[in-house]
């Protein structure tokens, strides 16, 4: 074998190598995604967060961030259920990029409890969100939360209905 096809040869294996390797780790990482989706919010098993998120996550939402415990984001998951019976988080895509992955996720519930200072309407809430997860060890670390609030409030009827 020439010397030059040898090199290219060996560079692709190479790049072939990086790539078989880069597919667990995303593979993983969306498991993760869905297990904290699938799991903690939709069924309400925060346990599931002892394996998917730090002990102390930074939370951001719009401008305002936090770093919250896995208690502290077990008590807001279990506050959305006990308003939103049947609350449910649709993982509609997922985008890996390293230790980084967005997440397209469409919210479903009925508003039955209080919430945010609105007494429940008893209708069916439908709305956006995006997330973007950091991990590191494989747990998420940090979250950015950017959701269709306008949307979401006009449906509880803290604001009008814009027509």
């Amino acid at each position: 074998m020439r010397p030059s096809m040898f090199l290219a040869l060996s560079c692709l294996l190479m790049l072939g190598a990086c790539e078989a390797e880069k597919k667990p780790v995303e593979s993983e990482l969306e498991d993760i995604i869905v297990a904290w989706f699938d799991e903690g919010w939709n069924q309400g098993n925060t346990d599931v967060f002892e394996d998917t998120i730090a002990e102390n996550v930074v939370f951001t939402h719009g401008t305002d961030s936090d770093t919250l415990s896995r208690e502290q984001m077990s008590d807001i998951v279990l506050q959305w259920r006990e308003a939103f019976p049947g609350l449910h988080m649709a993982v509609e895509d997922i985008l890996v990029d390293g230790d980084r992955a967005a997440v397209r996720i469409t919210f479903t519930g009925t508003h039955e409890g209080e919430w945010a200072g609105a007494e429940p309407l008893g209708q069916d809430i439908h709305t956006a969100l995006m997330v973007i997860f950091r991990f590191e060890e494989g747990r998420m670390v940090e979250l950015w939360e950017i959701s269709d609030q306008l949307n979401f409030q006009r449906q509880l009827g803290l604001l009008p209905d814009g027509d």
